[in-house]
């Protein structure tokens, strides 16, 4: 028997897709910002309207203030931001500090993939226990301490202050401009120098040198209110403008090393000629 054998051709065509992706990376943008904030030190000195000692001035700023550096202008004076107000303080009562902070970098563009095939997700596998999370120790509570408060009252610091600038008399030669301590039988000193001097040895308050940085030093006080211990300033040369500094005593009288001819003397404040020539007062015994 004669067997036909028909071929049938088949034609089988197989097309593999292989899954192509395009990615575009990351790209980071890396962002730090420099922060500049100072700190009021040495007591509260007065919040000046410009770098000028003498000139007006818009209150004072509290001794530990944390406040924002806009500039530091000079060897003297720093810009800074206080309640929102720009102005500047002496150099010597504000500790600048500096701050670099790296923030976290945020991608800036999504990746994209692009799938051909369309991956078959795998079931999700269910935990088969759950651990029951450990309670969290609470942290033992810390007792901050209170600072040590003195005993001494301002008056008795006051006292204290009084009592050793009037045993300088005899021991202090007046000369502008100098700061000669090394021989404390015969120490040779202006003004500001021998208040400054005075306050340091006394009770331990540090103060710059120069009347009109000593009156920006600490907070203002009226001339009806002054206190044993308060430092009280007067124009000299120019009327007006601070050139002489002492200590107020008590009863209408004041400490001061006053020339080369008197040198440690105490006046009356209430005398025509310091009348006419008082300016103000501040108050470095809190």
């Amino acid at each position: 028997m004669k067997k036909q054998i028909i071929t049938t051709s088949l034609a089988m065509s197989l097309l593999i897709g292989g899954a192509v992706s395009s990615f575009t990376p990351h790209t980071y943008a890396a962002a730090a910002s420099i922060t500049t904030t100072g700190t009021i030190v040495n007591g509260s000195p007065y919040f000046h309207k410009t770098p000028v000692s003498g000139e007006a001035t818009m209150g004072f700023v509290k001794n530990g203030a944390v406040v924002e550096v806009v500039e530091v202008t000079n060897n003297w004076w720093v810009k800074i931001k206080y309640n929102g107000v720009t102005g500047w303080v002496s150099a010597h009562y504000i500790d600048v500090q500096t701050m670099t902070t790296i923030a976290t970098p945020k991608p800036t563009a999504k990746a994209t993939a692009t799938p051909t095939a369309t991956a078959t997700p795998k079931p999700t596998v269910k935990p088969t226990a759950t651990a029951t999370p450990k309670p969290t120790a609470k942290p033992t509570a810390t007792t901050t301490p209170k600072p040590t408060t003195t005993t001494a009252s301002w008056e008795q610091k006051a006292d204290k202050l009084i009592a050793f600038a009037e045993s300088l008399q005899g021991k202090v030669q007046y000369q502008w401009g100098k700061r000669v301590t090394s021989n404390p039988a015969k120490m040779i000193l202006d003004c500001s120098s021998y208040t400054q001097y005075v306050y340091k040895q006394t009770l331990g308050i540090t103060m710059g040198w120069g009347a009109n940085i000593q009156r920006d030093s600490f907070p203002a006080v009226a001339k009806k209110d002054l206190r044993k211990g308060d430092l009280v300033f007067f124009s000299v040369g120019t009327p007006g403008k601070i050139g002489h500094v002492g200590i107020y005593i008590g009863n209408g009288q004041f400490i001061h090393n006053v020339n080369p001819t008197k040198d440690v003397v105490i006046s009356d404040l209430n005398s025509s000629y310091y009348t006419s020539h008082y300016i103000a007062a501040s108050r470095p015994i809190q």
